[in-house]
């Protein structure tokens, strides 16, 4: 893939104009992310640390469409991700995917619908999401699914959205606590740790909207203490299917 230059120079890697889906000015990449600016347009940072490579921080870069899709996926591993980085609708759709790992998502990255789906998917691993990160309709969605898959705390306001943190550490996956008012939205926490799953302490005005939490740890799943949470008006209701193709 690209090797981005390993300096601080605003706009490295600088392609506003990118059509989506032929691949980013930063696509691939193994090296350093350059901070400040870095690595802008759609899929900028598309698979960055794939399949077995490695990046370091990613901080005030790397924003567009997918712009960090696939990062650290395939036993591959990126490190945190802050500062309003890799935003954008899919932004870090399915980050550390398949064995891989990211670091901590915070400051307002990874923000967009769809901007966390499945990251962490198939026995990943993925560190804390805070800082209002992670947010967006169906943004946390799937987190830490199926294969022991691992995400870190969600915090301070992060994964708001409908259905923002739906099915998340379900089938054996793991979440840890989400608190300070994370994963509000209609059905946001909907099915959350079900399935052999697991989802720690819900707490601080967290997981509020219509139907909530319905189902959240059900079938062999768990979730810890609720404090504050689940409103009543989260009620069973038919809720749609978002089984990973």
């Amino acid at each position: 893939g690209a090797t981005c230059p390993q300096n601080d120079v605003t706009g490295c890697c600088y392609d506003p104009d990118l059509i989506p889906g032929n691949g980013g000015p930063c696509d691939d990449l193994t090296g350093t992310v350059c901070h400040n600016g870095a690595c802008i347009g759609g899929e900028a940072c598309s698979g960055v640390g794939y399949v077995g490579g490695s990046v370091g921080a990613i901080s005030e870069s790397c924003v567009g469409i997918r712009s960090c899709s696939w990062a650290g996926s395939s036993s591959g591993s990126v490190g945190d991700i802050t500062n309003g980085s890799c935003d954008g609708d899919y932004a870090c759709f399915e980050a550390g995917y398949v064995s891989g790992s990211v670091g901590s998502i915070s400051d307002g990255s990874c923000s967009g619908n769809y901007a966390c789906y499945l990251a962490a998917y198939g026995s990943g691993v993925v560190g804390d999401i805070t800082g209002g990160s992670c947010s967006g309709n169906f943004a946390c969605s799937n987190l830490a699914g199926y294969g022991s898959g691992v995400v870190g705390d969600i915090s301070r306001s992060s994964c708001i959205g409908d259905y923002a943190c739906y099915y998340a550490g379900r089938n054996t996956g793991r979440v840890g606590s989400i608190t300070d008012g994370s994963c509000n939205g209609d059905n946001a926490c909907a099915y959350a740790g079900s399935i052999s799953g697991s989802v720690g302490d819900i707490t601080c005005g967290s997981c509020y909207g219509h139907k909530a939490c319905y189902l959240a740890g059900a079938n062999g799943g768990s979730v810890g203490d609720l404090t504050g949470v689940c409103p009543p008006s989260s009620q069973p209701s038919a809720s749609p299917s978002l089984e990973p193709s």
